[in-house]
């Protein structure tokens, strides 16, 4: 049963769940892609509420949200952390991730993404802003802990929420 909520219903629980846990992101209408974040943010920007995401350039992911301006967020209630391992360490490019780790989606309610058919919070959202993270205004620190050996450069994606919703059992 899925139960349409407010965007900050469970806001707590999400953010406890993003890190060191997981959470799937899925992009892309026709042929759904889904990864793994554990960074984002879940507030408001612009007086809307937005769940706002990192996804590396190299990522499938990153080309698919650009191309149709939306992704969902699924937070799973349930221990799917074999799946999340799975979905962040392989990519749509080269294989279906759904059929190698058992996963479902479910059709998205008001936007054409799907999201993953599991047990717990659910964020439709539309990308409302765009940053990319650069060299030059990153913290020293950071910089050489996550992007000097790879130079993997992630983008910041303010996804407004059009939809939340509780999937329940």
């Amino acid at each position: 049963m899925i139960k349409e909520t407010e965007p900050f219903y469970e806001a707590e629980k999400t953010l406890r769940l993003l890190y060191p846990k997981g959470l799937f992101v899925t992009a892309g209408k026709e042929q759904p892609n889904t990864m793994t974040i554990g960074w984002g943010n879940l507030g408001i920007n612009w007086s809307k509420p937005c769940f706002t995401i990192l996804v590396a350039g190299s990522r499938y992911t990153h080309s698919l949200i650009e191309r149709d301006g939306e992704f969902t967020v699924s937070v799973p209630y349930t221990e799917m952390a074999r799946e999340l391992a799975y979905v962040g360490t392989h990519s749509g490019r080269d294989e279906d991730k759904y059929e190698s780790c058992n996963l479902k989606t479910a059709a998205g309610i008001h936007i054409p993404t799907a999201h993953i058919d599991c047990i717990g919070m659910h964020y439709e959202c539309k990308v409302i802003d765009v940053l990319e993270v650069s060299r030059d205004r990153l913290d020293p620190a950071v910089y050489e802990k996550r992007y000097a050996k790879t130079q993997d450069f992630h983008t910041v994606y303010f996804g407004e929420i059009l939809a939340s919703y509780l999937q329940e059992e």
